[in-house]
């Protein structure tokens, strides 16, 4: 598991993705708070899983934090 990332550059909307992930919510609650599918949403999750090159959603939470992306 990658443990520091270089400059990441996500989008706007992929840190808003980001952070509700990091909060814990899934892909259907996501949707409805940022209001797009929850289809779009596994889109940028797994943009951001790739850009973070992780394979699973713990990875990117813990990676996120760990390279202080999301505080």
């Amino acid at each position: 598991m990658a443990t520091l990332v270089q400059e990441v550059n996500i989008t706007p909307r992929e840190r808003e993705v980001l952070l509700l992930i990091c909060e814990g919510m899934n892909s259907k609650e996501i949707g409805t708070s940022l209001n797009m599918s929850a289809r779009t949403v596994e889109t940028h999750k797994n943009k951001l899983l790739q850009k973070f090159g992780v394979s699973n959603t713990p990875q990117l939470v813990a990676v996120a934090f760990r390279n202080q992306v999301i505080k």
